[in-house]
């Protein structure tokens, strides 16, 4: 994997969807920020994460031979990778998937996906699959909705460089496939 590192972006999908545009994007570059000041979800909705505590990155992938109708299996593929990883960290009992996008821990929110993708003739030319994982966030504004973070469930702070590369790798071998 290229990984592209940078303190603060509005939006890591927004940043690999302008390399696409420009020709620039590699299958398998990550983008990640330090600090998204403008992360989405389906539908406007925001993604809130503060700076320097959570993991917000968007990958970038050039899946072959799969046909815009197949699109939910490369969601249920980067969904699998989520879950894999947090079952290391935390009880497997109480993860779940709401489609189209989140993954909760029990009836709290944890992780957000945002799959935009680019289309000609049907098939899917570029993938970007934005994530948000609450990793060391304690507090939420109260209009986040339902929130939670490992270290919310854990009670301890994690390094978000390894965690970073512990999902990231989950999520690659999950798309092993596409």
């Amino acid at each position: 994997m290229k990984i592209l590192r940078l303190e603060e972006l509005d939006s890591t999908n927004n940043y690999a969807k302008a390399l696409i545009k420009e020709g620039k994007a590699e299958d398998g570059q990550v983008i990640y920020a330090v600090s998204q000041t403008a992360g989405r979800g389906q539908t406007s909705k925001i993604w809130e994460s503060e700076s320097g505590k959570n993991l917000t990155f968007s990958l970038i992938i050039e899946p072959k031979n799969i046909e815009a109708k197949d699109l939910p299996l490369l969601s249920q593929a980067v969904f699998d990778g989520i879950v894999n990883y947090l079952k290391t960290v935390v009880n497997s009992e109480e993860i779940r998937i709401k489609w189209p996008n989140d993954i909760y821990i029990g009836t709290k929110k944890i992780s957000g996906i945002l799959i935009e993708n680019t289309i000609r003739d049907n098939q899917i030319l570029f993938s970007v699959i934005g994530v948000g994982l609450n990793v060391n966030q304690t507090e939420f504004s109260k209009n986040a909705g339902n929130p939670i973070s490992l270290s919310l469930i854990n009670n301890e702070l994690y390094d978000l460089e390894v965690e970073f590369e512990k999902l990231t790798v989950s999520i690659v071998n999950a798309l092993s496939g596409f």
